[in-house]
């Protein structure tokens, strides 16, 4: 009974947060009309190399803080832990690859650059560009030998790198070409707010649970709340659920009211 409880109050509670954040980004984020980008594959072969240090890095510390949480709850990493995060890196759209939207590809002379704004932003052409470079390097060495080394101890960067961009793949085998000079100039980095921030993290553990926010408008989620508070209003032990689901419910009304202004 009291884990069918602790289930409501957390059902109630991810609703009301995330409608909340639906009021400010169900139609950018999740509407039919959302525009789509893609990379512009002419483009990986100038990053490749800085892109491999970059990826080097940001695995390094993904599996560093995996461990700490792996030994705060008294596990080890295991070489399984270490492959699916390697699998995951590269993808934007997933917290182990969340790294790369905090890039932006810069026009330097005559070079492109990739560099690292530490924010956030919006994954657009110039994303879905560094995820498509990051995935070509992934795929060109086995991510059970790098798992081996990681779990063995290696966590130098500077040998991690060295493994990974020369020793088993070309991506620094060679200077990085030159920018055509009729490449369309790239876009702005757009970096997101704490609110959009934590807008667009919801929205992605509700995807990672499999709710797609196209059915959730603001009135299906109300109904849907008044159903399970009705339904459980004569139980003695659901006040301090119901006083929980007022205060998320004021706060929804609040973050619905200024999103309006």
């Amino acid at each position: 009974m009291h884990s069918q409880k602790a289930f409501i109050f957390y059902f109630l509670a991810l609703t009301l947060v995330s409608s909340s954040i639906f009021y400010h980004c169900e139609a950018q984020s999740f509407g039919s009309n959302k525009k789509k980008y893609f990379a512009r594959f002419e483009d990986v072969p100038l990053i490749k190399c800085e892109l491999c240090s970059a990826y080097a890095d940001e695995i390094l510390q993904n599996i560093n803080r995996m461990e700490k949480e792996k030994i705060s709850k008294h596990k080890k990493v295991q070489e399984i832990d270490i492959i699916e995060t390697l699998e995951k890196s590269c993808n934007p759209d997933l917290d182990e690859g969340d790294w790369i939207s905090k890039y932006d590809l810069v026009e330097k002379g005559r070079n492109l650059r990739l560099v690292n704004t530490q924010k956030h932003g919006s994954c657009k052409t110039e994303c879905r560009t560094i995820e498509a470079a990051c995935q070509e390097l992934a795929d060109d060495f086995d991510p059970s030998d790098l798992s081996v080394k990681l779990i063995r101890g290696n966590r130098n960067l500077k040998s991690i790198t060295n493994w990974i961009c020369k020793e088993e793949t070309a991506a620094c085998a060679v200077p990085a070409p030159f920018m055509p000079k009729n490449r369309p100039k790239g876009e702005e980095h757009e970096p997101l707010d704490d609110e959009a921030r934590e807008a667009h993290q919801t929205l992605r553990n509700l995807k990672a649970q499999g709710m797609n926010g196209q059915l959730y408008s603001r009135d299906n989620l109300a109904n849907e709340l008044d159903e399970i508070q009705e339904h459980y209003e004569d139980d003695e032990d659901f006040d301090f659920l119901k006083q929980e689901l007022d205060a998320l419910r004021e706060k929804a009304k609040k973050g619905a009211t200024q999103n309006e202004l």
